[in-house]
């Protein structure tokens, strides 16, 4: 299989706190667990002409 549909896909804007600098940028994740799960998920950037990033993975952490 070469593409899927995942209906659990969802956009989750997030607050930029800071940058693009060279390769980092700084945002801000939901607080609220029930937009966002502690898990890993696939983060990818989307620019004001609506082009797409190559995607990278992180997690959120539970808050503190």
């Amino acid at each position: 299989m070469t593409h899927s549909f995942d209906m659990g896909q969802r956009y989750v804007p997030l607050k930029v706190l800071s940058g693009p600098t060279g390769n980092s940028i700084t945002v801000e994740p939901p607080t609220d667990t029930n937009i966002a799960q502690p898990t890993d998920y696939t983060l990818y950037l989307v620019s004001s002409d609506g082009i797409i990033s190559e995607g990278t993975y992180v997690r959120l952490l539970p808050p503190q």
